[in-house]
């Protein structure tokens, strides 16, 4: 980009919509974009490239949150498609649902 870069432009986006969930793909050395990223304190992820097709649709589809609600003992069929949550929603739930287990399981 021109007269941006990619951490810019997640700044941008984070302050019209601060609740805004942002991949970034980089051909940068993961570690290298990680520190100026944690710094926009938001719900951000990155990769290195070379990333697969299919992993970035896994990432965008939220497969490991779902993966794990079920086996939490959630149902994870149910819950997207009555209640279709956002990413961050997801991460809240399966946040309380360890938080459920662990306490019933001490």
């Amino acid at each position: 980009m021109p007269k941006k870069d990619g951490l810019m432009v997640a700044a941008d986006i984070l302050k019209l919509a601060p609740e805004q969930r942002i991949i970034f793909v980089s051909a940068y050395v993961k570690e290298f974009v990680e520190k100026p990223v944690r710094q926009l304190k938001a719900d951000i992820e990155v990769f290195q490239k070379p990333v697969s097709p299919r992993t970035l649709v896994e990432v965008v589809e939220d497969k490991a949150l779902y993966e794990e609600i079920e086996r939490l003992g959630g149902n994870a069929k149910k819950i997207r498609e009555e209640m279709n949550p956002t990413h961050r929603q997801l991460k809240q739930l399966v946040e309380s649902m360890r938080k459920l287990r662990a306490k019933y399981e001490s």
